[in-house]
């Protein structure tokens, strides 16, 4: 029993705690090509923990900014930061990807630049006082969640992820079997066409025409991580549609049986149009979210590891029961 008490003792003064009060600033941090990138950033209130905070990177989704959102998720990542992470005890940093909302340059599609500005992002976020290098994670969906794909891959160093209604085959997503998906192109190309880099529109004139395939798949290549899943080491929550016509289940399905790390399926109902989006089902699966960061950001053995490894939303209920499943 003294041995228990003192164990308990010593996990409450290791473990980062609770906040209901943070500091929130808006900044622009200036990347290594001189483009600034605008972002807010969240500190709890009070003395950072032994160990220091750990810490979230949000990424939003194509044509959204760090304040608004379009159609995959319904909530800001800003929203899920004050409402999700902050509170709990964890330092924030969300931002407009580059050509997004109000920092600068042009979007490539989660091309090399943009996987550089997410390195860059987690240097400046690990060397803030009070936050942990070690235990930074990554939370970003459709757009962003491909972001997180790619820079994991690529060696950036997350202690977990969680990614959202995502690819990780961008040219399967776009053009399956080499025919386009026009309807699905052209939404996503003109959430972006004022603001995007010069090599994009030539590159959606090919996959809708059918087109220099070749030249197609290189491009989509380059901004996928199907081929790169071996190289990625650390937790891993997949979030995912069923009935998602922009970003299918198969594109979550494929990365989750190849993992060989802790992992855990979410089949939702949220996610691009046709879903349907169903009142309730964030509610739920959101503080999931957070327990998976609580158990490897933080340390806690809150069981969240040890559920079912695949959970099942109803179809379209309001207030959704869980199907859990192995």
């Amino acid at each position: 029993m003294r041995r228990l008490a003192l164990a308990l003792a010593a996990l409450a003064l290791t473990a980062p705690g609770t906040a209901s009060a943070f500091a929130k600033t808006n900044l622009t941090i200036r990347m290594s090509d001189g483009v600034g990138i605008a972002a807010t950033y969240y500190v709890p209130d009070g003395a950072p923990p032994i160990g220091r905070w750990p810490s979230v990177l949000m990424l939003h989704g194509l044509g959204e900014t760090r304040t608004t959102t379009r159609n995959a998720v319904g909530i800001s990542v800003n929203s899920i930061a004050e409402t999700q992470l902050v509170p709990q005890g964890y330092a924030v940093l969300t931002f407009d990807a580059r050509g997004h909302g109000e920092s600068g340059g042009l979007v490539s599609i989660d091309g090399p630049r943009e996987i550089q500005d997410v390195r860059e992002l987690v240097n400046w976020l690990g060397s803030q006082a009070g936050v942990s290098p070690d235990r930074i994670g990554a939370f970003g969906y459709s757009y962003g969640g491909g972001a997180i794909w790619r820079a994991t891959a690529e060696g950036v160093p997350f202690a977990a992820i969680e990614v959202g209604v995502a690819w990780t085959d961008l040219y399967s997503a776009f053009a399956p079997q080499g025919l386009a998906r026009s309807g699905i192109v052209l939404g996503f190309w003109q959430s972006i066409a004022p603001r995007s880099a010069p090599e994009i529109e030539p590159i959606v004139r090919d996959v809708l025409a059918g087109s220099n395939l070749g030249a197609v798949r290189a491009f989509a290549a380059q901004r996928s991580t199907r081929q790169l899943l071996g190289k990625i080491k650390v937790p891993t929550f997949l979030l995912q549609g069923r009935r998602d016509f922009a970003f299918d289940l198969g594109q979550a399905l494929d990365p989750y049986a190849r993992l060989k790390v802790p992992k855990r399926l979410y089949v939702a109902d949220f996610g691009h149009a046709p879903s349907p989006q169903p009142q309730g089902e964030l509610e739920h699966v959101l503080p999931e979210a957070r327990l998976w960061f609580d158990r490897f950001l933080k340390g806690l053995p809150n069981g969240i590891d040890k559920r079912p490894p695949v959970e099942i939303a109803p179809r379209c209920t309001r207030e959704p029961s869980r199907t859990p499943s192995r």
